[in-house]
C-alpha cells in the first residue's frame, strides 16, 4: 500500500465511520497558498473545531515539515478567531513509505504548536508503512478524538498488537489539554457579573463599600473578609467589561493547563495577595479582578519555567501582555499598581505551590514556594497603611 492508497482509505473512514467532512482543496481558507499539502477533514464539536489534515509526506525534508507547521499553526489560529470557535485542534498525520530513523519519528511527533492563549493546538502524527506503524504524542486531548482503536486505519496497519503499534515518548506530556469546558472560569465570570448587577453598575463609593470594597481602615477594624469580596467587585460597567473579556480570553487555556481545582486556587491566592499588597501599600479604596487576572499572567510564566520547549510562544505572548498593562497601570493615576504586581506573585507562587498536572516538581520546592507566599501574605496583613 502507497501513501495515497492509504490516504484513502483513511479519508473514507473519517467520512463513513467517524462523521467527519471533507474540506474541498487543500488550505483552510479557498485561495490560500498551502503550507503542506494535504486532505482536510473536519469535525464540529460543541464550539470546539477538530482537524485532521493527511499529508503524504514522501521524501519530505524535515526541515520542510516542521517550517510547514509553523504556517499550519498560524492558519488554525486564524481561522478559530476569525469564526469564534472556542478551541481549535488540529492532528496532522504525516505518511510516509518508510522505513524512518527513530530519531525522525521523534523530532515530528515533538513537534508539536501549543498556544493556550489563542486556544490552538497542532498535534502531529506520523505513519510509517513500511513499518506499519502508527507514532503519537502521549497526552493528545480528548483520548485522541476516538480515532485509536477499533476499527481504526491507524490502529490496524498489519493488524499488530496495540502495544506494538504505537510510540510513547519517554517524557509524560508536556502540557496537559483538557477539551472540556471551562467551568470554572464560567463560573468566575458569573460572579462578578451578577455582583455588578446587584450593585446596578454603580460608580459610587458608598455602594462598592457596601458591597465589600477594600477600604483599609474597615480591614483594620476586623472586616477582613473585604481583602476577598472586592476581588469581585467592579467599579462600573466599563471596568467590568475589560477585566471579564480578559478573564474570558485567558481563564479557559489556564484551567486546560492546570485543571479546574488547581486553577481556581491560583486564581483566589492572587486575588487575595493582590488585595493584601494594596492593603499595604494604597491607602485609597479598591475593587476589582485585576489582581487575580494578573495572576494568571504569573501561572503562565510558571507554566513556561516549567515545560519551556512548549511553553516558549506562550511565554512570550504572556511577557507582551505583562509590560503593556504595567505600561498602561504606570501612566493611568486610577490603577491600583501594587495589587497587580502582588497578584502577579501571588499567581506565579501559587502556581508553584500547587504545581502542574502530573507534576515531577519536588516536594520542598512547593513547601518554599508555600511558604513564601504565606510570609509574603502575613506581612503585608501586617503593614496596612491608612
Amino acid at each position: 500500500m502507497d501513501g495515497a492508497d492509504y490516504i484513502n482509505k483513511v479519508s473514507n473512514w473519517l467520512s463513513s465511520a467517524r462523521g467527519y467532512n471533507r474540506l474541498p482543496g487543500n488550505s483552510l481558507e479557498p485561495g490560500d497558498e498551502p503550507v503542506l499539502p494535504g486532505e482536510y477533514h473536519y469535525s464540529l464539536q460543541g464550539r470546539s473545531l477538530v482537524l485532521v489534515k493527511l499529508v503524504d509526506a514522501g521524501n519530505r525534508a524535515e526541515r520542510e515539515i516542521l517550517a510547514g507547521l509553523d504556517g499550519e499553526f498560524r492558519s488554525l489560529a486564524a481561522l478559530r478567531a476569525d469564526r469564534g470557535l472556542q478551541f481549535a485542534y488540529q492532528l496532522t498525520v504525516f505518511v510516509f513509505p518508510g522505513p524512518l530513523k527513530e530519531e525522525t519519528v521523534k523530532l515530528l511527533t515533538k513537534a508539536k504548536q501549543v498556544s493556550a492563549v489563542s486556544r490552538c493546538y497542532l498535534l502531529p502524527w506520523v505513519v510509517d508503512l513500511a513499518a506499519k506503524e502508527t507514532f503519537v504524542h502521549h497526552g493528545l486531548p480528548r483520548s485522541n478524538f476516538g480515532l485509536l482503536g477499533g476499527d481504526s486505519p491507524f490502529s490496524d496497519i498489519g493488524n499488530l498488537a496495540a502495544e506494538d503499534r504505537l510510540y510513547h515518548p519517554v517524557s509524560r506530556e508536556e502540557v496537559r489539554l483538557q477539551a472540556g469546558r471551562p467551568w470554572v472560569t464560567y463560573g468566575l465570570i458569573g460572579i462578578c457579573v451578577g455582583l455588578a448587577v446587584l450593585t446596578g453598575f454603580s460608580t459610587d463609593d458608598q455602594v462598592m463599600i457596601r458591597f465589600g470594597a477594600k477600604v483599609n481602615s474597615l480591614i483594620t477594624a476586623g472586616e477582613y473578609w473585604r481583602l476577598l469580596t472586592s476581588v469581585f467587585l467592579h467599579f462600573g460597567f466599563l471596568h467590568l467589561a475589560f477585566n471579564m473579556l480578559f478573564l474570558y480570553n485567558l481563564g479557559p487555556g489556564m484551567e486546560a493547563l492546570y485543571g479546574h481545582w488547581r486553577y481556581l486556587t491560583i486564581y483566589l491566592a492572587a486575588g487575595l495577595l493582590g488585595s493584601i499588597a494594596s492593603y499595604a501599600f494604597t491607602p485609597g479604596m479598591s475593587v476589582g479582578a485585576s489582581g487575580a487576572l494578573f495572576g494568571l499572567i504569573g501561572a503562565y510564566l510558571y507554566f513556561w519555567l516549567r515545560r519551556p520547549k512548549v511553553g516558549r510562544r506562550l511565554g512570550r505572548e504572556m511577557l507582551i501582555l505583562l509590560v503593556f498593562n504595567v505600561a498602561f497601570g504606570l501612566i493611568n493615576p486610577s490603577v491600583d499598581n501594587w495589587a497587580h504586581f502582588g497578584g502577579l506573585s501571588g499567581g506565579f507562587l501559587a502556581s508553584a505551590a500547587v504545581g502542574l498536572p502530573d507534576d515531577d516538581g519536588a516536594w520542598y520546592t512547593k513547601l518554599s514556594a508555600i511558604a513564601v507566599l504565606g510570609g509574603l501574605a502575613w506581612w503585608g496583613f501586617s503593614h496596612g497603611v491608612q
